[in-house]
């Protein structure tokens, strides 16, 4: 959970990061814990529906009047995860797209092998 955390608060000290089952950075905002199992369920659930944009300004919040590069950002997340629900992926994707500019549109299925989707 605190990769995209500490990559939207720390993007001049972090140059790349690698993400696995988490949220997108600010899901847990306001949540009186700061893990899956103390915190807001909804944020695991995959339950926090914002725009992208709104997902973006979540994580550009975290260092505000920063002007510079955000890291490149890897995330994995398997369906059989029960505490951090799948929809986080979609989440991520969708704040880190918008953070850095980008569009999501390709996606590649069986890559790097089969059963896995490279988006």
């Amino acid at each position: 959970m605190m990769t995209n955390v500490m990559s939207a608060a720390y993007p001049d000290l972090v140059a790349a990061a690698s993400c696995y089952s988490g949220v997108a950075a600010g899901c847990l905002a306001g949540s009186p814990g700061s893990s899956p199992i103390s915190a807001d369920p909804t944020c695991a659930n995959g339950q926090i529906a914002l725009s992208d944009q709104a997902w973006a300004a979540r994580a550009r919040n975290m260092f505000p009047g920063y002007a510079g590069a955000y890291p490149r950002i890897q995330t994995l997340h398997g369906t059989a995860d029960t505490l951090v629900r799948i929809p986080n992926l979609d989440q991520q994707l969708r704040q880190w797209a918008a953070v850095k500019g980008l569009s999501l549109t390709r996606n590649n299925t069986n890559t790097p092998q089969s059963g896995y989707t490279q988006i």
